[in-house]
Order: C-alpha cells, then sequence, then structure tokens
C-alpha cells in the first residue's frame, strides 16, 4: 500500500506539472518569434509585416506594451527594400538590407508578423503603393480651410528630405488613434489576400472614426467598431472585444490568448504566416 500511495503521490505530482510546462511552453512560443534574417527570400520579391515593442522610445504611458508596425517590400529578388510607415507622417523610405534584415530596432527585438513571397508579393506590391497613395490623397482632403492645406504642403516640404514625406492626419493622436497601426490596419484591410494580423497590443489598429462594419484586419472575418467600443470574429483573429483601443480575445489559428498588456500567450503567428 505504501509504494501504491507514493507512486500515486508522484503521478499526480506529474499532473499538477504539466500546466505549468505547457503554460511554459506556450508562453516562450509567444515571446519568440522568426527573426527578419532568419526570413527565407530565395531571390524573390517578397513583403513583410513587421511590429515592435516601443517601450525604449519617448512615448506616453502605455510605451511598455503598445507596439508599432510597419511594412517592408521589395519588387525585385535584390536591391533596396521600400518601407511603409507612419513617423510623423507617411514615409515611403528607401532603405537597404541592413536596415531590413535587422532584428532590432530601437533597441528592442522586432518580430515578423507575416511575409509574401514570388509572385503573390509580386501582386501585392502594387496594390500596397496604391493604398498608401489613397490614404495620402484621402487625408489632403480632411478640411477645406485653405490654411490648414498650406500647413500640411508646408509639412510636406519640410520633411520631404533625405527620403519621401507625405502628411497623413492632422487629427493624429497615439491613443486611441488614429496612428502608426491605423495606417498599417488600413492597408491590410485595402488590399485583398493579405490575410494578416496586427499584435493585438497594437493601439490603434481598431480605431474609427464613427461607426465600421467590414472586414477584419486578416481578411477573413467580420468586425464592428466604434471609436472606443467593438468586436471581431475571423478565422485568424478569432474572438476579440475592442475597448478603448486595447485588445482582449482568443485567436484560432494559431492558438493563442490575447490580454490587454500582456505579450501573445500561445503561438506567435509568425510561425504560420512567414516562411523561414
Amino acid at each position: 500500500m505504501k509504494v501504491f500511495t507514493l507512486n500515486s503521490c508522484g503521478v499526480q505530482a506529474r499532473l499538477h506539472l504539466y500546466p505549468w510546462l505547457l503554460a511554459g511552453c506556450l508562453g516562450a512560443a509567444s515571446c519568440i518569434s522568426p527573426r527578419p534574417s532568419d526570413l527565407d527570400f530565395r531571390g524573390e520579391p517578397a513583403v513583410v509585416l513587421k511590429t515592435v515593442n516601443i517601450s525604449n522610445t519617448v512615448v506616453p504611458f502605455y510605451a511598455a506594451f503598445a507596439h508599432h508596425a510597419w511594412i517592408e517590400l521589395r519588387e525585385s529578388g535584390s536591391g533596396n527594400w521600400t518601407l511603409l510607415e507612419i513617423n510623423s507622417g507617411v514615409q515611403i523610405k528607401t532603405i537597404g538590407d541592413d536596415l531590413a534584415l535587422a532584428n532590432e530596432r530601437w533597441s528592442t527585438p522586432v518580430r515578423v508578423l507575416a511575409s509574401w513571397h514570388g509572385d503573390e508579393a509580386a501582386r501585392l506590391i502594387p496594390l500596397l503603393l496604391e493604398a498608401t497613395r489613397d490614404e495620402i490623397d484621402a487625408n489632403e482632403e480632411l478640411s477645406p480651410d485653405p490654411s490648414e492645406q498650406a500647413r500640411r504642403k508646408y509639412w510636406a516640404r519640410t520633411y520631404s528630405t533625405p527620403y519621401p514625406y507625405h502628411p497623413w492626419r492632422l487629427d493624429y493622436e497615439s491613443w486611441p488613434g488614429p496612428n502608426s497601426n491605423t495606417f498599417v490596419a488600413n492597408l491590410l484591410r485595402a488590399v485583398p489576400g493579405m490575410g494578416a494580423e496586427l499584435d493585438h497590443n497594437s493601439v490603434g489598429k481598431d480605431w474609427v472614426e464613427g461607426l465600421r462594419l467590414g472586414r477584419t484586419d486578416d481578411g477573413l472575418g467580420v468586425e464592428v467598431d466604434a471609436t472606443f467600443l467593438g468586436a471581431a470574429i475571423g478565422l485568424y483573429q478569432g474572438l476579440e472585444l475592442h475597448m478603448i483601443g486595447l485588445t482582449a480575445g482568443v485567436s484560432f489559428w494559431p492558438p493563442s490568448l490575447k490580454i490587454p498588456f500582456l505579450p501573445r500567450l500561445g503561438v506567435h503567428p509568425g510561425w504560420v504566416r512567414a516562411r523561414w
């Protein structure tokens, strides 16, 4: 009986450890993702969706958890890349491999959320550039006030060197938006077939002025959003609740749990949506 009792206790002890081991594995998988230098480009055109935690930048209180997203693309299998992001305005910036393959930005690890290659990337690139131009053009018409239009033109001239720079929204707000993540999310929604989502801590990704009913970022679901409240259901994004710029939910694929302020608990999407 003593042997049986001891063995039973041992089995129970091991069973109690399994949930903790599983949680540890999921936590590790969520904190690790393919690095830019790990991607397999094979000398083909490429589009890469990236994100980075902005805790090392001079930003408001939520920097400890908030993410900043951007897109890089290369039209041929070699040569320079084009970076698309909001950084004081719309940057359409030419960069080399040294920046495109860098595993850190602002002294923080860069995470790859998704990548597209070959013919698929070649199809997406002109659509992304067109969607970027549409974002610029649409926001040039935000105000009929001549003085505000003059301010926009001055802003564009002032920051036009050393790379193309275009004014975006004069109502830019770090929280709850519109901000850099709003811009990238708009591109994902505007271009069919991208099938990707931003990190759930990308404040501003679901920002909308008024009310929006439409496709999710990944294009495989539906969402309804107002400025401070919304919800979404999609194949990749799973079930989400959006509250004052924050996201909580459960992802179906890859399986994970999204809790505001915390890293994604589960499998990082880069492992299944990037070629590495």
